[in-house]
């Protein structure tokens, strides 16, 4: 059974290892939608063990240009009572195995590695910054792509 989200404008389905969601702009009053409205299938990339970790992940594909989502992290508070963890979703499914290297890569420390000697400061606040970030923790400006 699906169940739309009208804050997110998503149908999902059950969320384990192999569900691909359906994702769609619901237009209409009934919630359901009509031929005009774009799907596009939604793939789970990864299970994170705590809401903060899925949404580092998140914010690490969305630096790398990958559309991400992350589900069932308000469901956290219930672990323990509920089996569940939130999970992270790439929103373009013909990006989930670029999405799978990357946050292998991501996780092994790959990004701290890479970019932690290049420190960066915010173009908005001035904060200096590890290289490893990709927002500025003092007012949340995304760090400038290279040219």
């Amino acid at each position: 059974m699906h169940r739309v989200c009208k804050a997110q404008g998503l149908y999902d389905a059950s969320l384990n290892f192999n569900t691909r969601l359906v994702a769609a702009r619901a237009h209409s009053s009934d919630n359901s939608p009509d031929s005009n409205t774009p799907t596009f299938v939604m793939k789970h990339v990864h299970t994170a063990k705590h809401p903060t970790e899925a949404h580092l992940v998140k914010g690490m594909l969305e630096a790398e240009g990958i559309r991400a989502a992350v589900l069932g992290d308000q469901l956290y508070g219930a672990y323990g009572e509920l089996p569940v963890l939130p999970t992270v979703w790439v929103l373009d499914d013909a990006l989930a195995t670029q999405a799978d290297a990357l946050i292998i890569d991501f996780l092994r420390g790959a990004a701290a590695r890479r970019y932690g000697h290049e420190r960066w400061i915010c173009t908005h606040c001035g904060e200096q910054l590890e290289g490893q970030f990709t927002e500025c923790w003092q007012c949340g400006v995304t760090r400038p792509q290279p040219a």
